[in-house]
């Protein structure tokens, strides 16, 4: 009797190793099972992220391209409006001009409108230079 509990010890003892084998092997296969679950939802998580930074990547050049259209928009409308502008001034000058040349034509002329004359002539010449 004492050699079955003495065999019977020993195979206790190695089946109770056998037991703390397989409840390792199982704790690992949990431990791996949760990684690989982690992994995949990490990897599903990153995946999501990369397709938002793509959509904001996207929007950040469409909204970079309106910005740049429009910038040349304003310069287009700010060139043309200069333009009518100055067309405008230099048609009211010419026009100031003209009046500028009838009066200082009037023949025969006193000489205290002469001197009037000669101060409109300088005058005169002044705006023909500043629209040459």
């Amino acid at each position: 009797s004492s050699g079955i509990n003495a065999e019977y010890g020993v195979g206790g003892n190695m089946k109770q190793k056998d037991i703390q084998k397989n409840e390792k092997k199982v704790s690992k296969n949990k431990k791996t099972k949760k990684v690989k679950n982690q992994t995949k939802i990490d990897k599903e998580i990153i995946k999501t992220l990369e397709e938002q930074i793509k959509e904001q990547k996207d929007n950040y050049l469409i909204a970079l391209a309106d910005l740049e259209n429009d910038r040349k928009r304003f310069e287009k409308s700010k060139h043309e409006f200069i333009k009518f502008a100055n067309r405008k001034v230099l048609g009211e000058l010419i026009k100031i001009l003209d009046n500028f040349n009838m009066a200082m034509n009037i023949k025969g002329p006193s000489s205290e409108v002469k001197n009037f004359l000669i101060g409109f002539k300088m005058i005169e010449n002044q705006f023909k230079n500043l629209l040459e």
